[in-house]
C-alpha cells in the first residue's frame, strides 16, 4: 500500500502521541515494529506503519510483520485507521461511482445486527476489488 507523505506523517504523529501516552496494550510492539494499532479483534490486533506496512499480533502473541500484506489486512488497517483517526481519511479507497452496495450489509459496512464490521466489504459498504 502507498501512503502519501502527507499521511506518513500523519500516522507517525498519531504512534509518537501513542508512545508518549501512559501505558498502553500494545505499546511495546508498537515500539518494537514503529507501528499505530489500528484494529483490535478477537483474532488478534493490526497496526499499521507510516510506510503502510501491516504489521499483525495474533491471539497468541505472535506477531507477523508483513511490508506485503494480505490485501484484505492491508484494507482492514487503512478503513480502521481512519475510523479512529479520521485526519488518515486519505488510506481508504476512494468509491468509484459505479461501486454497488455490498450486498451483505446494504452498503452500511456493518452487520447491523451485531454492530461488527461487514466479513463481505470489510467495512466499505461497497463492493472493492482486492
Amino acid at each position: 500500500m502507498v501512503v502519501p507523505s502527507s499521511v506518513s506523517r500523519l500516522i507517525e504523529l498519531r504512534l509518537a502521541e501513542f508512545l508518549t501516552g501512559p501505558s498502553a496494550a500494545r505499546q511495546d510492539i508498537a515500539r518494537v515494529y514503529g507501528a499505530l494499532p489500528v484494529y483490535s479483534d478477537m483474532g488478534g490486533d493490526i497496526l499499521l506503519t507510516p510506510s503502510g506496512d501491516v504489521v499483525f499480533l495474533d491471539d497468541e502473541g505472535v506477531v507477523t510483520a508483513l511490508p506485503d500484506a494480505p490485501p484484505d489486512w492491508a484494507l482492514v488497517a487503512r478503513i480502521a485507521a481512519a475510523e479512529k483517526y479520521p485526519e488518515l481519511a486519505a488510506i481508504v479507497p476512494t468509491r468509484p461511482d459505479s461501486a454497488p452496495n455490498c450486498p451483505a450489509c446494504g452498503g452500511a459496512g456493518r452487520q447491523l445486527e451485531l454492530r461488527l464490521r461487514c466479513g463481505s466489504c470489510l467495512g466499505l459498504g461497497w463492493v472493492h476489488a482486492i
